[in-house]
């Protein structure tokens, strides 16, 4: 991965003589991307000061979470922290951008391209690379969520030592690691990667907000990737102004803050314009988690409460919302994950001319690989890697593909979820449960979508929330509604990573003065 490298040794030292007589606000990692640039504006803290923050809390919790796979050299990152401090106070009126002298966490798959230029022009800080579900979760359907060969398991910010492992609150995947950062504040900002929920969901078992751009919105060279056809990258944060700013970079459209504040409601009808069909709690939920979490009347009660508050504070509100399931977005037996399958063979192979591996050129040379080095690659309990050879052996050829994926297309975007907006009055967004298949219906369209926190399952202190979608190029209606409800809902109650196990799944302490173990 490509970091900026910065010959600012002196500007870093004549620094840190300052940082030794200046207290610290040990509390940075609670506030927002957009609250610390009001601190770095205002000369109440350093660019400087926030690395260190970061790090120091990194270095405390990360061997309970195993979040992070590595971090940047220290000495690189505070040499381009007190190179971006030095370029404000030399112009304090033109920073790079609103995210300015900002930490950021970004997901293993992300290895080079355009969004790391679009971030490091922006005068980001990249802290490191997260834990991610191996191969973006397609490497066995045995393998839990956050785990990887590389990362072990990541762990959620909300375990707890007095429950049992099958009380404990889970991760999601593949995006875990990028979650649960932003969650127990390694940084404010991370950038995770989606083919269908899995950017949106780790967040949403997070307690956080994150949005998914929408399909081919942002460049993904140098992204490993599923799916050309539907894969992309998206931002999560706590704050949904922080959603906003690292979409503006990302999407490269700074009209998102302009239209949103221009569109934002009177405080008491904040969400003033919006019409939004919100679906069942239990719509699209498998049967395993209906009973158990989403037809629990603790959950329906927030669920309606939520509605109820929308209504009140300016939306229209059709709810339940009538919608077909995601089961029915499928031409000739095809569906978003046959057609995955049939993707993901040459996405990897596409994906491995960015480096140079002896001998490993596409998807059965690392099938091979692994069987010769199971002793690594395959350690039990996650020793299957029937994912990679399923879509290996997939049948579908390029030109099914050309001829299928659009047919889906348009069963799940104009002939399915936009037809169901039509019909009940022009609707802005959809909303449903966290953890059911509107994300199959904005996966398969290229829709953006996005998650927003609720509550906190009582059963584990594990938060849920609710997943949100807009028609294609409506972006900026998606991070307005976002928005809305940041200023109207109060968010979950955080991780106390204090009650958490003190020792990871890896079962030792990392060290930050490098790449951790």
């Amino acid at each position: 991965m490509a970091y900026i490298e910065t010959d600012t040794t002196a500007s870093y030292l004549s620094f840190l003589s300052y940082l030794r007589f200046r207290p610290m606000d040990q509390n940075l990692y609670q506030l927002s991307a957009t609250a610390l640039q009001a601190k770095l504006t205002a000369g109440e803290i350093t660019s400087v000061d926030l690395v260190e923050s970061c790090l120091a809390r990194i270095e405390r919790y990360n061997s309970r979470l195993n979040c992070l796979l590595s971090i940047r050299p220290r000495t690189q990152l505070f040499a381009h922290a007190a190179a971006l401090d030095a370029e404000r106070r030399a112009r304090p009126s033109a920073t790079r951008s609103k995210l300015h002298g900002i930490p950021i966490i970004l997901k293993d798959a992300i290895v080079t391209g355009p969004e790391l230029d679009l971030l490091q022009e922006a005068g980001m800080i990249i802290l490191g690379k997260s834990n991610m579900t191996e191969f973006c979760g397609l490497k066995s359907n045995f393998i839990k969520s956050g785990w990887s060969t590389c990362g072990g398991q990541t762990n959620s910010p909300y375990r707890k030592r007095n429950f049992s492992e099958a009380d404990q609150p889970i991760t999601a995947g593949s995006s875990s690691g990028s979650a649960v950062a932003v969650a127990a504040g390694f940084a404010p900002l991370s950038i995770g990667t989606e083919t269908s929920a899995a950017l949106v969901y780790p967040a949403s078992v997070c307690g956080v907000y994150a949005y998914k751009c929408g399909h081919n919105s942002v460049p993904m060279e140098g992204v490993f990737s599923i799916s050309e056809s539907y894969d992309c990258v998206g931002p999560i944060a706590r704050d949904p102004k922080d959603i906003v700013a690292l979409a503006e970079i990302l999407q490269q459209n700074s009209r998102f803050s302009m239209v949103i504040a221009s569109s934002a409601g009177d405080a008491g009808q904040e969400f003033r314009g919006f019409a939004v069909g919100v679906v069942a709690s239990t719509w699209g939920v498998h049967e395993s988690l209906v009973a158990a979490k989403w037809g629990d009347a603790q959950v329906i009660k927030e669920y309606e409460n939520a509605v109820a508050k929308m209504r009140g504070r300016g939306a229209r509100v059709v709810y339940p919302l009538q919608a077909p399931e995601s089961d029915s977005i499928r031409y000739d037996g095809e569906n978003l994950i046959s057609t995955s399958y049939g993707e993901f063979s040459g996405r990897v192979k596409e994906f491995l001319r960015c480096f140079e591996f002896a001998g490993i050129k596409d998807l059965k040379d690392i099938i091979a690989w692994n069987d010769a080095h199971a002793d690594t690659a395959l350690r039990p309990p996650y020793d299957t890697q029937t994912e990679l050879i399923a879509a290996v052996n997939s049948k579908m050829q390029p030109e099914m593909l050309r001829n299928i994926v659009p047919r889906l297309r348009h069963l799940a975007g104009n002939n399915g979820m936009s037809e169901v907006m039509r019909r009940s009055g022009d609707l802005d967004i959809v909303l449903s449960s966290s953890e059911c298949q509107l994300v199959t219906y904005a996966a398969t369209a290229g829709w953006p979508c996005a998650t927003v926190p609720l509550g906190n399952w009582r059963k584990n202190g594990q938060p849920y929330g609710m997943f949100a979608l807009s028609k294609d190029g409506e972006e900026e209606t998606l991070l307005g509604f976002v928005s809305a409800w940041g200023k109207v809902f109060e968010g979950v109650q955080g991780p106390d990573l204090e009650m958490m196990p003190k020792e990871s799944a890896r079962g030792r302490r990392e060290s930050t003065s490098g790449s951790l173990p």
